[in-house]
C-alpha cells in the first residue's frame, strides 16, 4: 500500500506511505484524558440524541474521536493473548483510559512502517458480514491485495438524525486509518459531513458527490449489516449502532487487504 504522491504517465497517482511520528496529546487534552478518559467535551447533548439543538457538537465529537484513538497510544496496558488472523498478528489490548474495554490491535506492515490498527471487535467474529467489490473511481484494489486510494480528500457522511457514541466510534476507527495525521496509514485528508443540511451550517455531502478526487463513505443504519458500493460511494451499514461498528471494522480489514 502506498500513499498517493507522484503521478504516473497514465494520469493516476501512486500512493507512498511515509513513516508516521505520533504526536503527544496537548497538555489540555492529556489533562482531560487523565480525569475523564475522553478528549474534549464528549458528553454533549448531541451524543445523547438531542440533535435538534446540539447537532454541531456531534459533528465536532465525530472529529475529536480521532484524538481519543491517538491518546490511547500513550495509556496502553501490555497486550495479551496474541493470535493470528489470516497471517496478521492480532493482540488483545486494554487501555488505561478504558480498562473495561478490549480492543483487538492488528499489526499491519508497509514498506516503511509497522502500524497497530485498533479494532473494537475480534476479526474472527466479523466473518458473517458481507463485503462487496469496493472498487470505485477513487479507490481501486491492488494485487497486494489492499485498496489504493487516489482521491485528494475523503468525507465520512451520515444522516444528521442519527446519534450515539457508537456512531462516533465507527467513524473514528475509519478516519484513523484513512486520515493524514501521523498515525494514519493512508495520509488522506478525511473529514466528517452530514447527508442533509442542518441549522448549524455543517458540511453536507451525499453519495452522489463522490468523484475521482473526492471520496465519499456513508455510515448508514439500515436493514442489513454489510459493506458495499453504491455507484461511486462506499456504504458501511449496520442494523444497529453496535453492528455499524462491526461493519466499520470489517471495512478496515477489507481496505487493508486482510480479507
Amino acid at each position: 500500500m502506498k500513499k498517493k504522491e507522484n503521478k504516473k504517465d497514465d494520469g493516476t497517482q501512486t500512493p507512498k506511505i511515509q513513516e508516521p511520528k505520533i504526536q503527544d496529546p496537548s497538555p489540555q487534552q492529556k489533562d482531560i484524558v487523565d480525569k475523564t478518559g475522553q478528549v474534549g467535551e464528549f458528553n454533549s447533548d448531541a451524543i445523547n440524541g438531542k440533535m435538534n439543538k446540539r447537532v454541531f457538537l456531534l459533528f465536532l465529537a465525530f472529529l475529536l474521536i480521532i484524538a481519543v484513538f491517538a491518546a490511547f497510544a500513550y495509556f496502553t496496558s501490555k497486550p495479551y493473548n496474541m493470535y493470528y488472523y489470516k497471517g496478521f498478528a492480532v493482540s488483545k489490548v486494554r487501555y488505561k483510559v478504558a480498562p473495561s474495554v478490549t480492543f483487538h490491535s492488528l499489526e499491519f506492515k508497509t514498506q516503511d512502517k509497522t502500524y497497530n490498527v485498533p479494532l473494537r471487535n475480534d476479526p474472527r467474529a466479523l466473518e458473517d458480514i458481507k463485503v462487496g467489490d469496493l472498487t470505485t473511481n477513487w479507490m481501486k484494489k491492488t494485487t497486494n491485495p489492499n485498496y489504493n486510494i487516489f482521491a485528494d480528500n475523503i468525507f465520512l457522511t451520515f444522516d444528521p438524525n442519527l446519534s450515539g457514541g457508537d456512531l462516533i466510534v465507527a467513524g473514528g476507527e475509519i478516519v484513523r486509518v484513512l486520515g493524514r495525521e501521523n498515525y494514519g496509514v493512508y495520509k488522506i485528508p478525511t473529514g466528517g459531513a452530514f447527508t442533509a443540511p442542518t441549522d448549524s451550517g455543517t458540511i453536507t455531502k451525499k453519495c452522489d458527490d463522490a468523484t475521482k478526487s473526492e471520496g465519499i463513505i456513508e455510515l448508514r443504519l439500515g436493514n442489513k449489516t454489510a459493506v458495499y458500493r453504491e455507484n461511486e460511494c462506499i456504504i458501511v451499514e449496520g442494523t444497529t449502532y453496535n453492528n455499524l461498528i462491526r461493519a466499520a471494522d470489517r471495512f478496515i480489514l477489507a481496505l487493508l487487504g486482510v480479507v
